[in-house]
């Protein structure tokens, strides 16, 4: 790899995106604990895509709840709100209960019990991507 390349990989390109124009306000003091949970979720949800990969019924909505938490997780949003004093707890709050749901859909299937009544609670709460399909996590295309 050249120099050239590398450093590419090195420096973030400007943006407009947010006040600095790097990544400063998503990865920072504030917030850089989540993303241990955010890659941990990431490896998980590939390892139950490709562990469930032809599921049906109540395990496959389990699954599409799973991909649902962690791409909420994964919302910027949470990030940058962890930088406002006001709105901190709010987003710590809402960044774990996606966290904590993902995690009880894959312990729950890792045990083979899944609480419908639980399940259909939370996908009433967050019912984001309602036609999401957890196989795109999958390796095996």
């Amino acid at each position: 790899m050249t120099s050239e390349v590398s450093e590419k990989w090195i420096n973030p390109y400007f943006s407009s995106w947010n006040e600095s124009g790097y990544a400063e306000e998503v990865l920072n003091g504030n917030n850089d604990w989540m993303y241990v949970y955010i890659r941990k979720a990431a490896e998980r949800m590939i390892d139950l895509a490709d562990r469930f990969p032809d599921d049906s019924g109540l395990k496959e909505r389990a699954l599409n709840m799973a991909a649902r938490e962690f791409l909420l997780a994964q919302s910027m949003d949470w990030a940058l709100m962890m930088n406002e004093p006001a709105m901190s707890d709010y987003a710590r709050s809402n960044f774990e209960e996606n966290i904590r749901a993902f995690t009880v859909v894959y312990e729950s299937l890792g045990s083979n019990f899944i609480s419908t009544e639980w399940l259909t609670t939370i996908e009433k709460k967050h019912n984001l991507f309602p036609e999401i399909n957890y196989r795109v996590f999958s390796r095996k295309k």
